[in-house]
């Protein structure tokens, strides 16, 4: 062989020795690897009890923001509705200080006492019934 054939051939043995690891450093690396796995299986599940958390977490909020909403929908129902109920309520007590006015000036002297006149006497018990009972 020659000079350089035996170069290559010297060469490549260094560097597959050098290449394959002792039985010491493969025994550390499958510590190590035992090791990472172990590590590795650890954060997944913290990562899957907090991905869970979270997940929790977004559909409380997700609930509280529908409620809220909901619940702003019918307190602005509920003050409209007041507030109609109270326009009602002053155009009633309205009419009803506007009518005795008018009434009055045109019927309470002369038909509506007569009326009320009237009415008193229907509505008088009859005292010959009362004395039977």
């Amino acid at each position: 062989m020659n000079s350089t054939g035996l170069q290559r051939k010297l060469s490549s043995r260094d560097s597959s020795q050098r290449t394959r690891p002792s039985k010491r450093s493969w025994r550390q690396l499958s510590k190590g690897a035992i090791q990472a796995a172990a590590q590795l299986n650890e954060l997944q599940k913290t990562f899957e009890i907090e991905r869970t958390a979270w997940t929790n977490d977004k559909k409380t909020l997700e609930e509280t923001i529908i409620d809220l909403s909901t619940s702003e929908k019918h307190s602005e129902s509920d003050r409209t509705s007041r507030e109609q109920e109270v326009r009602l309520q002053e155009e009633r007590a309205k009419v009803y200080l506007l009518v005795p006015i008018i009434f009055s000036r045109t019927y309470f002297p002369q038909r509506l006492l007569r009326s009320a006149i009237q009415m008193s006497w229907l509505h008088m018990p009859n005292l010959g019934r009362l004395s039977k009972l």
